[in-house]
């Protein structure tokens, strides 16, 4: 059966932003024996012509210099929005450049843009059952009945 629980490692990647429009880069990441990566920005309201970009970046060292790994994500928001998500998935993130680190990186662009948090899913591992990150609190699978 399959389950998410099991299959993915989920990653509390970056807490809750206040309005504004700087940059948001989160740590980065460890993606070794992993062969994708999701990242879901939570946004909790966005202002009329906002232009808030999602993108992915990796590195070889986690400390290292960071550069773009994937296509970035740019809706222009025509009017404000709040409770919203950008979703950015990346597959086989190391890429032929071999990065095993890699964060989001989320501009805020010129009009204020606030966030509930980054969260990371990391998927396609070769180590079943995933491990839980410390920055989950608690997970539960159940069956229906």
């Amino acid at each position: 059966m399959v389950n998410l629980l099991n299959d993915c490692k989920i990653v509390l990647a970056n807490t809750d932003v206040a309005a504004g429009v700087t940059t948001i880069d989160t740590a980065g990441l460890d993606t070794a024996g992993y062969d994708g990566i999701c990242f879901v920005a939570l946004l909790n309201s966005v202002v009329a012509g906002a232009e808030p970009t999602l993108a992915a970046q990796g590195a070889t060292a986690l400390a290292g210099g960071y550069g773009q790994i994937a296509s970035q994500i740019t809706p222009v928001v025509a009017a404000a929005v709040t409770d919203t998500i950008l979703v950015l998935d990346t597959a086989f993130p190391g890429g032929s450049k071999g990065y095993r680190y890699v964060r989001a990186e989320l501009v805020r662009g010129a009009q204020n843009c606030a966030v509930g948090g980054i969260l990371a899913i990391l998927y396609r591992g070769k180590k079943l059952p995933a491990a839980i990150d410390p920055t989950v609190l608690a997970s539960l699978f159940g069956e229906g009945s």
